[in-house]
């Protein structure tokens, strides 16, 4: 016990002074590029630009950076991936589920579906004929994997300047729920393609078996975990700690029960149909005192969640 308490006083204490140095990066260039450099690019462009000026100077030019923030920049760059998508991935997949429009993801829900599943399994296809044939001759694996990364968009820019013009909510929704459905969809083929590469086997007709199972059985889970949440958020009435945290705990415990048991569906189903399920279902249960509170509270960690991410994959990419 001694020993261990020496080695804890006499331990260089930039590492722990700093190991939270690249959030808060992350956060002030978030801050002001929201505030007041987001006419020019949106905030995310802003945040991985500013992430790989981070990697840059932490690959090339490591004397620029103090040695604390040098070695939690290293251990970002070395985080387990699993770690992150744990962490972030259910936030910014809940935020966008619970505050769709519910009436007018219905009427546009086959459009929509079109566009998650069949769109990117040809989107997918077609990319890695691309990439195959024209750029790489890789092997099919490598290209189909890479397809299933490039096939899936992400609107965030993209929702926000349809917003900020003005255009109607037909096609805001349209957009979000598409990327909201086919982040699913694409995630889905990129584990079973990974697996292949990994050395699992992958027969033709267990492809569609398998991306039905995780799909289908990931939006059963979401759903019913969805109104079980819904039942118990009727029965707390004015407190909003205890209505917030309800949804938080749903939240990343509907991932953890599709992705880290032996369940074994798609995640990311698993928490836009929880997530919707709880919208249309929970959220007239909410308390009138509790919801702008809610709103805000999902709101800022949807931003931070952004932030962290955008910025660490900018660190990554360098």
């Amino acid at each position: 016990m001694d020993n261990a308490l020496r080695e804890l006083l006499t331990d260089d204490k930039s590492y722990y002074d700093y190991s939270i140095g690249p959030i808060l990066l992350a956060l002030a260039l978030g801050l002001l590029a929201r505030s007041h450099l987001v006419k020019f690019l949106p905030y995310t462009v802003w945040l991985l630009l500013g992430g790989m000026a981070i990697g840059v100077a932490y690959t090339s030019q490591p004397e620029l950076l103090n040695q604390g923030l040098e070695r939690s920049v290293g251990d970002w760059i070395n985080l387990d991936p699993t770690a992150l998508f744990t962490v972030f991935l259910p936030v910014l997949i809940f935020v966008s589920a619970w505050s769709m429009h519910i009436h007018m993801l219905q009427r546009q829900i086959w459009q929509i579906l079109w566009l998650a599943f069949p769109a990117v399994v040809v989107g997918t296809a077609l990319t890695a004929t691309f990439l195959k044939y024209v750029l790489y001759d890789w092997d099919w694996l490598p290209c189909l994997l890479l397809g299933t990364i490039v096939s899936s968009t992400d609107p965030v820019a993209t929702v926000a300047l349809l917003k900020e013009q003005g255009v109607s909510d037909k096609l805001s929704t349209l957009i979000e729920g598409e990327s909201l459905f086919n982040d699913g969809s694409a995630l889905v083929l990129f584990e079973l393609f990974l697996g292949a590469i990994e050395g699992h086997e992958l027969t033709p007709g267990g492809v569609p078996i398998t991306f039905v199972r995780s799909s289908l059985g990931g939006a059963a889970l979401g759903f019913v975990l969805g109104y079980a949440a819904a039942q118990v958020l009727r029965l707390i009435v004015n407190d909003a700690v205890a209505e917030v945290t309800l949804t938080l705990v749903m939240c990343h415990s509907t991932w953890l029960l599709a992705q880290g048991t032996p369940i074994g569906v798609s995640g990311v189903m698993a928490v836009v149909l929880m997530g919707l399920t709880l919208r249309k279902q929970g959220r007239p249960f909410v308390s009138p005192s509790v919801q702008a509170f809610m709103t805000d509270f999902w709101i800022l960690l949807d931003f931070l969640a952004n932030t962290v991410v955008f910025f660490v994959a900018g660190i990554i990419l360098m």
